[in-house]
């Protein structure tokens, strides 16, 4: 679960907070680079890697059918940014606002996505918050069982 933040302890800054996003120990915004976790996790080895939001969830459910069925190393990043806090602190708006943002800004991932995973990455505006979220299966290389 890639929540932008580690929203359990307060909102503070995490490896996956956008750069210019506020957080409880980055007020005037994030400086670092995020971790692209779909490349992070294709690097590491992993024979299938999905991303999909929490307002994806029947291609989210499938995903999780397929990791499961995997013989291998399987990761799928469900990103749902905290509402409560990472929501507050970057006037994105509670869970609905949240949620629809998800939708509208979310995109299944093209060719380009998928031969070069650094392309996969999340991005974010300070002023419109999330504004590109690829979604969808990024590596299968291992037919699965059943």
């Amino acid at each position: 679960m890639n929540n932008s933040n580690f929203g359990m302890t307060g909102g503070q800054t995490a490896p996956t907070t956008p750069i210019g996003s506020k957080t409880a120990t980055t007020p005037l915004g994030a400086t670092l680079p995020p971790l692209n976790l779909v490349s992070v996790a294709a690097g590491a080895g992993a024979i299938f890697v999905a991303r999909y939001t929490s307002a994806h969830p029947i291609p989210l459910t499938q995903a999780i059918r397929t990791a499961l069925k995997t013989n291998g190393f399987a990761f799928i990043e469900v990103f749902s940014p905290c509402h409560t806090l990472f929501g507050k602190f970057n006037r994105l708006g509670g869970a609905r606002e949240v949620a629809n943002m998800l939708r509208e800004r979310s995109f299944r991932a093209t060719a380009l996505e998928l031969s070069d995973l650094s392309q996969a990455k999340i991005e974010f505006e300070p002023e419109e918050g999330f504004i590109r979220i690829p979604i969808g299966e990024f590596v299968n290389r291992q037919h699965v069982d059943g």
